[in-house]
């Protein structure tokens, strides 16, 4: 499909994977002889300061009177998103049980969406979440505007391009969950390189057990993915977090300024449009 293209749109920009997008580009352009266009992120105008775009829906306005509670009685940055898109689901229950009892435990408000046909949710989870008041659990949800409200503060994601996109334009820092293909280079462009997230490593499974690069090996209990979620859910309330939020919010000003004029986006826009 490259070979057989007279050029080649990505939908990203440097302010979020400055390094694969810079060796792209000279394989591209060098190699196949042929142009690329990063026109990233690709978002609504305005993105990060509309409300919810259809809270006549009794659900929404279920979603929005929770966080509107959550930020009356936590505070900004108080609450955690945990979407795995609408394809991924973790393949290990317990795991998710645990992270709900410890969400529970720390009192951190929580928004869990179950969009996945994968997805099981048991009637003794789903009474767990609902029973202490701290967490809310849906179908479906309005992501951007989950996004965009001043109580949410964080998003666990399996990374995928859309969300990562969606939170880092509103500056919310992430908790990695990936899962497989792009998603473990997502993790680690945005922990390591961006230090814009926390990833998770203990939830790992099959051939993600294995020695990681620094000697780390995953444990596989619920012991050790317990006592990590305990560990980042303190993270994220201390200065680890606050660094962390820090840099997504660099990462939002490099968003916006690719679409300013003169910015990255734009002139890749111009460049093609002028061919």
């Amino acid at each position: 499909m490259f070979i057989q293209s007279d050029g080649i749109f990505v939908g990203t920009c440097t302010a979020y994977e400055n390094e694969a997008l810079t060796a792209l580009n000279r394989w591209v352009t060098l190699t196949l002889h042929k142009p690329l266009y990063a026109v990233g992120p690709l978002l609504p105008p305005a993105y990060g300061s509309a409300g919810a775009s259809s809270s006549e829906v009794p659900h929404d306005l279920e979603i929005q009177t929770f966080l509107d509670a959550a930020l009356a009685q936590h505070g900004q940055n108080s609450t955690l998103l945990v979407s795995f898109g609408t394809l991924f689901w973790p393949t290990v229950p317990q795991y998710l049980d645990e992270l709900v009892d410890v969400l529970t435990e720390k009192k951190f408000p929580f928004i869990l969406c179950h969009a996945s046909p994968f997805a099981t949710i048991s009637p003794a989870l789903r009474d767990k979440i609902n029973a202490p008041g701290v967490g809310m659990i849906t179908c479906w949800s309005p992501q951007q505007y989950i996004l965009s409200h001043p109580a949410t503060g964080w998003f666990m994601t399996h990374c995928g391009h859309g969300g990562v996109s969606e939170a880092l334009s509103n500056g919310v820092p992430l908790i990695c969950w990936p899962f497989e293909g792009d998603q473990p280079a997502a993790a680690a462009n945005l922990s390591q390189t961006l230090d814009a997230a926390f990833h998770l490593l203990e939830v790992r499974t099959g051939q993600g057990l294995r020695p990681l690069f620094g000697g780390q090996v995953p444990q596989g209990t619920r012991t050790a993915v317990g006592a990590e979620f305990r560990q980042i859910a303190d993270a994220c309330r201390g200065a680890e977090g606050e660094r962390k939020r820090a840099n997504a919010r660099k990462v939002t000003l490099g968003f916006l300024q690719a679409w300013e004029e003169g910015g990255t986006a734009r002139a890749a826009v111009r460049a093609f449009l002028e061919r």
